[in-house]
């Protein structure tokens, strides 16, 4: 393999690599041939931070790929299958031609997500019909339902960011969804601006590196410091505030 480039936590190596001793820690960037590559990856010397597809691609199946892809946005943007249906019937067609086989399917499934949205769910259900939903609006109502449903809105945007920084944003988004929608019914707005809000600020995991798995990735390679994220996120989360306070309103108006 050949070393391309190499970091240490201390900063960035200037000698020659051929006189450096590897130490825990490092990082290192290297290519090579694939045999040698896959034989790095299962090594349990090191961890591998990417781990490009070595597999030879199919491109003769790619036009298939592509066709089915465009079909089911298609139908599910103009209303003509529920998009779950849709994708289903999507993956279906792949493995049924053979552009990817089940096992390849199975294990491109997300199962952590599944299950954590499982059991995210009933959270929600159990907020909902127990009245706390209805309680934190209340709360939410109280302290700025006066200033009006922007300011409710914006306010449900900055609960969500709070949280998705710590959960993930799925359950984040299944566990906010039920307030957000209480809060619109009780400044009697309607509920489709309020559930955006959520949706986009559940995607705003800038404030912690622990509010994405992407943030955990690079906060070791990039040898940044917990508070570098503050520092960015926090902007970051308020100038997307900003254009979801313009933006929102507009297309899904109160």
């Amino acid at each position: 393999l050949i070393v391309l480039a190499m970091r240490r936590r201390t900063g960035d190596i200037t000698v020659a690599i051929d006189d450096i001793r590897l130490r825990a820690g490092d990082s290192i960037v290297v290519t090579g041939q694939d045999d040698r590559l896959l034989e790095l990856f299962s090594s349990a010397d090191f961890v591998a931070l990417h781990s490009p597809n070595l597999r030879v691609r199919r491109t003769r199946r790619a036009p298939l790929a592509i066709g089915v892809m465009v079909t089911v946005l298609l139908a599910a943007a103009l209303g003509a299958v529920p998009i779950s249906i849709a994708m289903l019937t999507g993956a279906l067609v792949l493995v049924i031609s053979g552009t990817i086989s089940m096992e390849e399917a199975y294990n491109s499934v997300d199962w952590k997500a599944i299950f954590l949205i499982a059991g995210m769910l009933p959270l929600g259900l159990a907020m909902e019909q127990t009245g706390t939903a209805a309680l934190l609006a209340d709360e939410l109502i109280a302290a700025i339902g006066g200033a009006g449903p922007l300011w409710v809105m914006l306010g449900i945007y900055v609960l969500t960011a709070a949280v998705t920084s710590v959960i993930s944003n799925a359950a984040a988004t299944v566990l906010i969804i039920p307030i957000a929608i209480d809060a619109a019914i009780a400044v009697e707005a309607s509920p489709a601006p309020f559930v955006m809000a959520t949706v986009i600020a559940a995607s705003t995991a800038f404030i912690l590196p622990i509010g994405h798995q992407v943030n955990i990735l690079i906060y070791s390679p990039g040898n940044y410091r917990f508070s570098d994220f503050a520092r960015v996120g926090t902007g970051l989360t308020v100038l997307i505030m900003a254009v979801v306070a313009v933006i929102v309103p507009v297309v899904w108006p109160f």
